[in-house]
């Protein structure tokens, strides 16, 4: 019996960890080996022990004493990111894999509402974000190749994610009035199917890459493991924003411009037009009750209705804007002083007739 158990009991360590979870995603795999490295960095420099060395005397302490000191080393290491300026949601994630791993190092149960409880993190920046342009585009197509040319314009009159774009394959695609691509739930973030449409100015690029397809080829990922394929766009991205010029960061390090940017932009047109509908269109979970309300075809009625405004070069440039707006201003003030003349001639016109008055 004894045998049995010693086959079936294993130890808990670092490997026996990845093994635990070799069933998640490879980005969340990597994400946890990120934040297992972080966490690392902070026991050599917080306590002078690695990781193994702090677990190992975190096992020593008492049960209760243990539990709440694996609250002061979490705090301690939230303390240490903070100093470090990382952004403060970067911060709470590195956090929460570390309160997973521990708990499972250690054989202790930390609930979610024992971190709200216990750790204080620190506040979200409230930052204005970068509105990407029609000219911002065009200054990173300049530069792009032809494959990226499609990708780009797919993802801004899309709104699709960039993971689930890399993901696409030719079947998923549709023709018709537009081109209506399926998103399977396996391909989305939030494990939801839902459709949207490309508009004409993006099927000029995307349809001849398609015409070259087989039903089940990639039509924009590089690799067959989508992690992988996004990590290459985004490295590819880099190199293409730095050589257009446009390198602007918030004060957190953030890039103003990325990839998700085109999504942004997409959703952000199709509001003007229909509140919630954009967002449903683009896969955010909270708005897919107002996607579910709608039929393919009023779905496609809605696209059309916004697609004008989503056009890359059918669009005013940010100078044309800008020079737009200047002329309003100036059309205004010739409004104000117009009203000022006018008022001033009744006031004029009154004392003309007071003082005819008082000559008779």
């Amino acid at each position: 019996m004894r045998d049995n158990m010693s086959i079936l009991q294993k130890t808990r360590d670092r490997e026996s960890y990845f093994e635990r979870n070799s069933t998640l995603t490879w980005g969340t795999r990597e994400g946890i080996k990120v934040a297992l490295n972080a966490f690392e960095r902070f026991c050599q420099a917080k306590y002078k022990l690695g990781t193994e060395q702090a677990i190992a005397e975190l096992n020593m302490l008492p049960a209760e004493q243990k539990e709440n000191t694996i609250f002061d080393v979490l705090q301690a290491f939230v303390n240490h990111l903070t100093e470090k300026e990382l952004v403060a949601s970067t911060i709470r994630a590195l956090c929460i894999r570390a309160r997973h791993y521990l708990a499972y190092r250690l054989f202790v149960k930390i609930h979610a509402e024992d971190i709200r409880g216990n750790i204080k993190f620190p506040k979200a920046l409230k930052r204005k974000n970068y509105v990407l342009m029609p000219d911002d585009i065009k200054k990173i197509l300049a530069y792009a190749s032809y494959q990226r040319w499609a990708l780009y314009l797919f993802l801004a009159s899309t709104g699709a994610r960039i993971q689930e774009a890399c993901k696409l394959r030719k079947r998923d695609f549709a023709e018709g009035e537009r081109y209506k691509i399926t998103f399977p739930a396996s391909y989305t973030k939030t494990r939801t199917a839902r459709i949207t449409f490309m508009s004409k100015e993006a099927e000029k690029y995307v349809k001849p890459i398609l015409d070259k397809l087989s039903p089940d080829d990639l039509v924009f990922g590089l690799n067959e493991v989508p992690e992988k394929a996004v990590l290459n766009e985004e490295m590819y991205f880099f190199r293409l924003r730095k050589l257009a010029g446009l390198t602007e960061k918030y004060e957190t390090g953030i890039s103003k411009i990325t990839l998700h940017t085109f999504r942004s932009f997409f959703i952000s047109k199709c509001e003007k037009i229909h509140e919630g509908l954009g967002h449903a269109l683009a896969g955010h979970d909270r708005y897919m009750q107002e996607y579910e309300r709608y039929t393919d075809e009023e779905l496609l009625e809605f696209y059309l209705k916004v697609e004008p405004s989503l056009g890359i070069y059918s669009q005013p440039t940010r100078v044309e804007i800008e020079l737009k707006e200047q002329l309003e201003k100036e059309r205004m003030k010739v409004a104000r002083l117009e009203n000022r003349m006018n008022s001033l001639d009744i006031i004029l016109s009154e004392i003309q007739k007071r003082i005819e008055k008082s000559d008779h």
